[in-house]
């Protein structure tokens, strides 16, 4: 019989194509080693019922007892599993409910039922802003210490783990592996083709002014604001949709319908222009010139600093949005700076490096 590998924080059906992409090539890696896949999703670990709200919380037998009463199926679904994969991507930020859910779901999987953990496609930021953080350090710190193997998705958080003390692999997001299996050649748009996508700590008032700026400085090309998932779209890109689309009527909301189509809206943009980590990592693998800006926690600055492209750019400068132009334009004239192939051959191998311990 095939062993049962569960996925906990699986982001295929959340979000946005990119998330997707990972998950499924999470699924593919394990389903290839033979495991029977089962997963527990990202919307599932928010709306987790009798949330942990401290740390007393994950470490006491009366609460687990009442935990695992209200989220009917979840110990049978834990318990069944001979691997727990957790997919951590940006969920492990801060103290907030859903970074709680998961650490708390690492501890029961590890520490109650006794199954092997492997954390993998991760990034980590006990505080956003990557800076130590005592109370919080020690929260996350005495959870990952139980797991039996972690792979960071990019430097940032791999320095944070070994500050935390951990042991821990550098590793990459998974998307380029999804992507690379697809044998996708680059496309050009006709006209010239603006995306735009979003980000967290992106305002819509910088988005107003952006659009203002690109369509201004660039008025010949078309400006198209991506979203779409599978299930249950980012809601954060609600009032950035709303001010792009109410700045200028020249602007076209495209709704991904699948995985290829949204790869298909980014293999053929001139320039995709967003806050978004799986955005800019498809459009690098791609081909695609992009412009990224900084986002709640520095991991978009990590990623470009492992491609070797130049940094984000910050949001809340006041040069900001001429840098926008000037980077846009650069795009457009075939003057930004792109992967390597030698870049690119170690990040792929540093994304398949998230299952060597499987």
């Amino acid at each position: 019989m095939s062993k049962t590998a569960l996925i906990i924080n699986d982001t295929s059906d959340a979000y946005h194509w990119g998330c997707f992409g990972t998950s499924s090539e999470i699924k593919n890696q394990l389903s290839e080693r033979g495991y029977t896949v089962t997963r527990f999703s990202v919307t599932q670990v928010y709306a987790l019922k009798t949330a942990p709200r401290s740390s007393d919380h994950i470490t006491n037998d009366g609460f687990r007892r009442a935990f695992l009463a209200d989220n009917d199926g979840l110990e049978e679904l834990i318990a069944k599993a001979d691997l727990v994969v957790i997919n951590g991507e940006g969920t492990l930020h801060g103290p907030g409910q859903g970074a709680f859910n998961l650490l708390y779901l690492i501890y029961l999987s590890k520490k109650v039922f006794g199954k092997p953990v492997h954390a993998l496609n991760m990034s980590l930021f006990p505080h956003d802003s990557g800076e130590p953080n005592d109370k919080l350090d020690q929260l996350y710190q005495s959870v990952l210490l139980l797991v039996d193997t972690i792979v960071l998705r990019e430097k940032y958080s791999f320095d944070i783990a070994q500050r935390l003390g951990l042991s821990a692999f550098l590793g990459f997001d998974c998307l380029p592996l999804y992507i690379e299996k697809m044998g996708i050649k680059p496309s050009a748009s006709e006209p010239k083709t603006i995306v735009l996508g979003g980000g967290l700590g992106i305002s819509p008032e910088f988005i107003s002014s952006l659009v203002s700026a690109l369509t201004g400085a660039f008025g010949a090309c078309r400006l198209r604001y991506v979203t779409g998932s599978s299930r249950h779209p980012a809601v954060d890109d609600l009032p950035l949709l709303e001010a792009a689309l109410g700045t200028s009527p020249a602007v076209e909301h495209y709704v991904a319908e699948s995985f290829n189509d949204w790869i298909d809206v980014i293999n053929s943009a001139d320039c995709l222009v967003s806050g978004r980590f799986h955005h800019s990592i498809a459009a690098a693998f791609l081909g695609t010139p992009f412009v990224t800006f900084q986002a709640g926690t520095p991991k978009n600055d990590a990623l470009l600093s492992m491609l070797g492209l130049p940094t984000p750019l910050s949001v809340v400068q006041d040069d900001s949005i001429e840098k926008a132009v000037l980077r846009v334009e650069g795009c457009l004239t075939g003057q930004s700076a792109a992967l390597t192939n030698e870049i690119r051959a170690q990040c792929l191998d540093r994304a398949g490096s998230n299952f060597d311990k499987l």
